[in-house]
């Protein structure tokens, strides 16, 4: 596993199996009795409350502060009020215990209101599972939310969440679409969880699905969104952001988050140099629910060298329309 010390990697492993001798074990003896039978709910009861101790006990000892919720089907946590799938993904299990917000979408919502800005309308370009649309369907009931996920893989898991909501999501739409710079169809992988991506050396390595796909401003139309009223558009689509340049550039909504992929230079000319003219840069930090102000140099072109170590530095920022 990745990261893991010798040390980390070894006690991983004896945890891991000494569980599953247990989960052996007492599948063993299980298909010897019947359990549902009443005189084992006893020894039902047991089990059950042991394990959910020791799991509330490993929860805590790893200082996890949001809440876990397992059934027999499915793995879920809370993220600020929104429930969410861990199935494919160990990232949220990521979150350390020192965090202010775990789920990102909450730190956005923070910073729009240190700017009094209104929430009109959100478009979550590359929604993946739903982590920032859900909560600003939550958090912003008469707020308009455009949820967008090409993958088919994360736009299943995508409506799950969806539907294992304790608010109503009226205000949501789920859109299983590729936003790119045309109408029509459009290859992407399948396969890497959130790291699906159109780019050409992604699906050259990849197994691939086709999904139709749209242009931004097609979207907006299809769903009689006002372009005067989009507070925010979210970009994350594994590096195919500068793709959707000539759309940006003609709604210039108050606020972008952009994800910088690795893709080539020439790519993120337009976006940039309309970045570097209309919009100011931050720097995010979801977990401490920091924005630090970039400095407008990283954002400049004028050497190309240096350009992929400052898309290093800046892998994804929130930028922030002049007034």
């Amino acid at each position: 596993m990745k990261k893991l010390n010798l040390s980390e990697y070894v006690l991983r492993k004896i945890v891991l199996t000494t569980q599953k001798i247990c989960i052996t074990l007492l599948s063993f003896y299980l298909k010897q009795i019947d359990i549902d039978n009443d005189e084992k709910r006893f020894f039902r009861s047991a089990l059950l409350k042991d394990w959910s101790t020791q799991l509330s006990q490993i929860v805590d000892l790893l200082n996890y502060r949001q809440r876990i919720v397992v059934d027999s089907t499915s793995i879920s946590v809370n993220l600020d009020g929104v429930n969410l799938e861990v199935s494919g993904t160990g990232r949220y299990f990521k979150i350390p215990g020192t965090a202010k917000n775990a789920n990102e979408g909450k730190a956005f919502y923070e910073f729009f209101n240190e700017t009094c800005s209104p929430i009109d309308s959100v478009i979550d370009v590359g929604a993946n599972v739903g982590e920032i649309s859900l909560y600003f369907s939550k958090i912003c009931p008469r707020a308009r939310i455009l949820a967008i996920e090409g993958s088919s893989e994360n736009y299943a898991i995508l409506k799950r969440n969806a539907n294992n909501q304790q608010f109503p999501i009226d205000n949501l739409e789920l859109i299983h679409r590729i936003i790119t710079d045309h109408d029509g169809e459009t290859e992407i992988s399948k396969g890497r969880g959130s790291e699906n991506s159109i780019i050409g050396e992604v699906i050259g390595s990849s197994r691939t699905e086709t999904v139709k796909a749209s242009t931004l401003s097609s979207v907006i139309n299809e769903f009689n969104l006002d372009n005067s009223r989009i507070t925010f558009i979210k970009i994350d689509i594994e590096g195919a952001g500068p793709l959707l340049a000539t759309d940006l550039i003609r709604i210039k909504p108050k606020f972008i988050f952009f994800e910088f992929g690795f893709v080539s230079f020439e790519l993120y000319t337009e976006v940039l140099h309309f970045f570097r003219e209309f919009y100011t840069p931050y720097k995010v930090d979801f977990f401490r629910a920091e924005f630090e102000l970039i400095d407008h140099d990283k954002l400049k072109l004028d050497v190309q060298p240096s350009f992929g170590n400052r898309l290093g530095e800046l892998s994804e920022a929130m930028f922030v329309r002049h007034t």
